[in-house]
């Protein structure tokens, strides 16, 4: 970015500084302006407005705790539940919730914000079938990457845990189940008392669950049985 000149023996020298994206998005008025970005809501700006605030996201707190304070999530999740789900918006959305983290081979990074990774289970339903396998494959792949931290994040953020995994058993294609189990499967190291409850009482006594989802959860807690 240029800021000025300067003369030097008659002639003129042009005197240049780089600044950050982060600082000058700052000085315009920080991460209001790239949610205004999304506001929109067209296809064709919508992916590219929201890379743009995963650069600012991924890699730098100071905005992360901006974003946090203009309970920037919640406006997220209004804008894109009125907007066309795709794949590449998802994508995006896990990178924010990563924290950027991939290998060299691009493979998804370990889940790290809870409360971008809360956005993407609000807007799973709304959906089709096929996209929720698509990223439920890449939260389970997210989820192996750390094997103790990731599923500890899931456990411990209210509104996740176990209560939204048994609502998409409920809820959501039976042909999603394999890798809804696998998902669960991996907090059963966490499964307090409370937990089990919750287990028992949805293969017993819920209504809306089908048969085979219970008798698949069920197996599940016999193999996370010591």
């Amino acid at each position: 970015m240029q800021i000025g000149v300067e003369v030097e023996q008659g002639g003129w020298v042009q005197s240049h500084s780089t600044r950050c994206l982060q600082e000058a998005i700052g000085d315009i008025g920080g991460m209001s302006l790239a949610l205004m970005l999304l506001a929109p809501r067209k296809v064709e700006t919508q992916a590219p407005a929201l890379r743009i605030l995963a650069g600012l996201l991924v890699r730098w707190k100071p905005n992360r705790d901006a974003f946090h304070e203009l309970h920037g999530y919640s406006v997220l999740l209004y804008l894109l539940s009125q907007s066309e789900l795709s794949f590449e918006l998802f994508e995006i959305l896990l990178d924010i919730a990563t924290h950027g983290e991939a290998d060299k081979t691009q493979r998804i990074g370990s889940l790290k914000d809870p409360l971008c990774t809360l956005l993407i289970t609000d807007l799973l339903p709304l959906c089709a079938p096929e996209l929720q396998r698509k990223i439920l494959r890449n939260l389970e792949d997210s989820l192996l990457r750390s094997p103790q931290a990731a599923p500890r994040l899931w456990m411990g953020t209210p509104g996740l845990g176990l209560p939204i995994l048994l609502n998409f058993l409920r809820t959501m294609a039976s042909s999603l189940y394999t890798v809804l189990l696998a998902i669960l499967t991996q907090m059963a190291p966490l499964w307090a008392e409370n937990d089990l409850q919750l287990l028992c009482a949805f293969i017993i006594g819920d209504q809306q669950a089908i048969v085979d989802g219970k008798g698949q959860v069920g197996a599940s807690i016999r193999q996370a049985s010591p």
